[in-house]
């Protein structure tokens, strides 16, 4: 699983993926209500956000997350996940975890 690298504080690159079931297939969304990009720090239990993606193509499962600030505001190891609610009450989450590392920036903001 590749390891997404990031510089503690930016907002930019905006992430993009394609939702996956467990025998990777792409997840239809058309009838997806809402998509979530949840980010916790590496071995904790407690989320440290929780937030909506955009559909960029609901037929190719196509999402977008688009980091906010504060999003990135502390260096280290962290993983994320996409959470999908269906229209008809149930809800999927794609199998793969996003491995992450924030790096300090050079100035130490």
């Amino acid at each position: 699983m590749a390891i997404i690298k990031l510089v503690k504080n930016d907002t930019r690159p905006s992430l993009r993926f394609t939702c996956k079931d467990d025998d990777d297939n792409i997840i239809d969304l058309s009838t997806a209500t809402k998509i979530y990009f949840i980010f916790k720090k590496f071995g904790e239990d407690e989320e440290k956000f929780k937030k909506e993606c955009t559909i960029i193509s609901p037929t190719e499962g196509i999402i977008q997350y688009s980091w906010e600030e504060d999003d990135l505001d502390e260096s280290g190891q962290f993983e994320g996940e996409i959470e999908i609610d269906f229209s008809d009450g149930t809800k999927q989450t794609c199998v793969d975890k996003i491995l992450f590392n924030i790096r300090n920036d050079l100035d130490n903001n």
